[in-house]
Formats: structure tokens, sequence, C-alpha cells
């Protein structure tokens, strides 16, 4: 069973201390070489136990998942083990999106996933059969079948499943154990500074405020508007799959607090001039008709977010290495 890593606390003073002409560079690669140590540990365990097939990789939004998984392809890839990835986010069903009382939609919960047909392409390849693996377009909320994506478990070969319910007993409980390897995935830091701070969540709020505003052209405050949707669900399953999984890795990268932070308070502030002047656009994580789900909520989050982040030195993204995690998010 993983447990969390002893929670990482940094300072201004500590900040600024790396920040130097010399200092910095070396900086950026201390906290990348703890992410790939961790990353190794992983490495050595597929490569030393041959039974393994599978690695089920689960974490909260924003945690880092998807470039960790692509991490482990190309380093088994190197070592000689074939790897396929398989996202469960592919597996969400078509169906009417359902919405809570405030308008915001389930994109969360496992209910949203199609089970049954993800256990069906676990079982085909788990038996050595092949599948052609789904697409799923959350703009047109339609899943595609696209006949070139194939995937066949070849001999020595690993299948890397993630998602956030990848750890959970309807993906997990029909397997045999023997065959596949668990790890959960979240960075685990805090920064304190006079009485302010940001914590483990925090710090994955600002990851995915940075990654929706380049990416999903969405504003902070639609980002923050949603969050309790996320919490909601990460509090009622992120105790269990951390407790199922063999590793546990911390995808806090020191050095993310002067690159991703003040990037993401740019794009904070962005949002509440916005806001102030009246010329906020619309949420597009609200259903029909629903401007915001509670935005006087969002507005204080905001607020708070930004007047912690505005305490950080800032550095161009461009210090961040090209296989870095922290490419996710910029």
């Amino acid at each position: 069973m993983a447990i969390l890593s002893e929670l990482e606390l940094f300072s201004l003073d500590d900040l600024e201390a790396e920040l130097g002409a010399r200092s910095f560079p070396d900086f950026v690669a201390r906290s990348e070489a703890s992410f790939k140590t961790q990353v190794n540990q992983v490495i050595s365990e597929l490569l030393k136990r041959e039974s393994l097939e599978m690695v089920f990789i689960s974490g909260p939004t924003s945690s880092g998942k998807t470039t960790f998984t692509n991490h482990l392809v190309r380093s088994l890839t190197k070592q000689g083990r074939t790897a396929c990835l398989l996202s469960i986010d592919d597996y969400y069903f078509e169906q009417s999106t359902e919405y809570d009382a405030w308008g915001r939609p389930d994109m969360e919960s496992i209910d949203t996933i199609d089970m049954a047909y993800l256990r069906q392409d676990l079982g085909i390849l788990a038996q050595g059969g092949e599948i052609v693996m789904p697409v799923f377009d959350f703009k047109e909320r339609r899943r595609h079948i696209l006949l070139e994506r194939t995937c066949r478990l070849q001999p020595g070969g690993v299948l890397l499943v993630e998602g956030l319910h990848a750890l959970s007993d309807e993906v997990i409980g029909t397997l045999d154990p023997e065959t596949y390897l668990t790890v959960f995935i979240m960075p685990y830091a805090q920064f304190i500074e006079d009485k302010r701070s940001l914590s483990p969540e925090d710090l994955r709020k600002l990851r995915r405020i940075s990654r929706d505003v380049n990416y999903r052209r969405a504003t902070a405050l639609s980002t923050l508007d949603y969050w309790p949707a996320i919490a909601k669900e990460e509090a009622a399953t992120i105790t269990a799959y951390l407790g199922r999984a063999d590793f546990y890795i911390n995808s806090f990268l020191p050095y993310e607090l002067v690159v991703i932070a003040p990037a993401a308070n740019r794009a904070i502030q962005d949002s509440l001039v916005l806001y102030e002047q009246g010329t906020l656009p619309p949420s597009d994580n609200v259903k029909p008709g629903v401007y915001y789900a509670d935005l006087e909520a969002a507005v204080a989050d905001a607020r708070r977010l930004s007047q912690v982040a505005e305490l950080l030195p800032s550095v161009d993204s461009s210090v961040i290495p090209e296989d870095s995690i922290l490419q996710e998010f910029i």
C-alpha cells in the first residue's frame, strides 16, 4: 500500500535563494531529477517482474497523469518492452449530461464511464486479443472509433491505463493482481508566507487554470466555478485509490511555484478585470442557460489565490524542459 510522502514546505526565502543565474538552472534540474527518480522506481519494478502486463495510474485532476504515463511509455520502449496507452476518459458515456443543483455538469463520477465497455476491452487485452480504442470528443460529447487506433499486448508488452478511477474496484476488481501494478500520482507540497499559503489542492487549481486558459480558452473564474464538482468526487475517492496503490508519485516540482503559479495568477487577474468590468463571458462548465454556478464563491477563491501567488517571483515558462510534466500545463 502506498502512502503520501512527507509534505514539502516552501517559503519565499527558499525560492529566492534559488533564483540566481547560476543556481536556478540547477534548481530546475534537481526538481526534474527528483521526479524522474520516482518514475525510475516504477520502471525498475516493471523490468524486474515479467509477470506484470498492466499498470493502472490514478490521481486527481492536474496531477500530471498523462505526462507521467507518457514517460513510462518512452522509458519502457527504451528498455525493450512495448507499451500501449489507454485513457479511461475515452470511455465516457455519450448520454445526456447530468447536472448538480447549481448547474455544474457531472464529468467526474465513475457513473459517467462506460465500465462495461472498458472491462470488455481490458478482458480482450488480458486474453491476448486486439481492441480498437475509442476516442472521446468532449466538445461534441461523442465517442469515435478510429480503426487505426488498435492495441494488442505483445509478448513482454505492458498496457498503461490512466484516469481518476483507474484504481477503482470496477476497473481492476476482476483482474489477477499478479499481472498488474498500481500507481497514484498527486502533487503534495505547500507554500507558506506571512500566514498566506497555497495548499496541495491550490497547486492543482493553479495548474488547471493555466492549462484551461491555454488549451480550452476558458477563464480562470470558470475553472474555479467548476472546482466544487471536482473536489466532491475527489473527496469520495482519493483515500481509497491511494490505499490501493503500489507506488505513490509526488508530482510537485518546486520550481513550478515561480513558473506555473505566476502564469495562472495572470489569468486570474485577467478574469477578475473582466468580472469587475461586467464583461466576463459565460462559463462553459455549466448547463445551458446558467451564467455561473456560484460566481461570488469563484471570485472570492480567485482573489485568495491571487493574493498568495502575487508574492511569488515570476520566471518565463521557457525554462521548462521539453519532457517535463509541467509542459502539460503551459
